[in-house]
């Protein structure tokens, strides 16, 4: 026979959970939760009763996630670890039993980085070493410090150290779904904690870095890496300047962390061939 348990409504605790989550993680995690939970599990099993959430009611909603909504098992995935851990959360709050439902995840397939070749590597450098500006500058300091494009977007004069030779990434930029109700638009632009741990965020500057730093340094500690002023460039406008560099020296179009990752496993792999670069840039400094 039914209990009252088996009536409860689960959207309900669908924003319980997320009103818990609110106050625990970053917004931008927030954010991304926030939208997976209204646009696909409560869109689905929001109006399910608690006794209606069985292995098999899981297993076909994440059936309809892949095949329907065409979704990436590493959404789906997300979106199953969301639910588990809602109903995790239910089952705290109500003591109803949720311990034999099994989450279908996804198999997930690693893709291999497109990293640059050695050539492509250095045909790149050259181009942002010729004519160098700020973003220019900016995108060459996150490739030799290793930067996030959140991190070289939300890095400010301040927190570069031209006498101990360091960069310190504790920041990171990005646009987030707006909750402020005294904002208009539905996104925001963003600073916030990185996801460094706090000793790794100092990063040592090679000479050749450093000496560029010199050349762009601004004395105001506020202003932008990338701009040169008080305002900030976001990601996505990065990662379009980027593709214009790209195809300006005929290159194959890459994500701007997949090009962070090539260009520091050759750096590991010969250490970046410095006396070569340097006779690239002798003139340039």
């Amino acid at each position: 026979m039914p209990t009252e348990k088996d009536n409860l409504i689960f959207s309900d605790y669908c924003y319980k959970w997320l009103s818990q989550q609110e106050a625990t993680v970053r917004t931008s995690s927030y954010a991304k939760y926030s939208s997976l939970v209204e646009k696909h599990i409560m869109l689905v099993l929001g109006k399910c009763r608690l006794s209606e959430l069985s292995s098999e009611r899981v297993a076909q909603f994440a059936q309809e996630k892949t095949e329907q909504d065409e979704l990436s098992a590493k959404t789906v995935h997300m979106i199953l670890g969301i639910l588990h851990s809602i109903l995790d959360y239910v089952q705290k709050e109500t003591h109803y039993d949720f311990s034999g439902v099994v989450m279908p995840y996804p198999k997930l397939v690693r893709k291999k980085k497109q990293a640059l070749t050695s050539e492509e590597q250095e045909r790149l450098l050259r181009f942002l070493l010729e004519e160098m500006d700020t973003c220019k500058f900016g995108i060459f300091l996150s490739i030799m410090a290793g930067l996030q494009i959140g991190e070289i977007c939300a890095l400010q004069w301040g927190d570069i150290s031209i006498s101990e030779r360091t960069v310190t990434a504790a920041n990171t930029l990005q646009r987030v779904k707006n909750f402020n109700p005294d904002i208009t638009t539905k996104t925001v632009l963003q600073i916030g904690p990185s996801k460094r741990k706090s000793d790794e965020q100092k990063i040592h500057l090679t000479e050749m870095t450093v000496a560029y730093c010199k050349k762009f340094r601004q004395e105001d500690g506020k202003s932008f890496v990338l701009t040169g002023t008080r305002a900030c460039m976001e990601p996505r406008a990065l990662q379009y300047r980027l593709k214009r560099y790209m195809t300006a020296c005929d290159l194959p179009q890459v994500h701007f962390e997949t090009l962070r990752y090539g260009f520091s496993t050759r750096c590991i792999e010969v250490d970046f061939e410095m006396e070569e670069i340097s006779n690239i840039v002798r003139g340039n400094i």
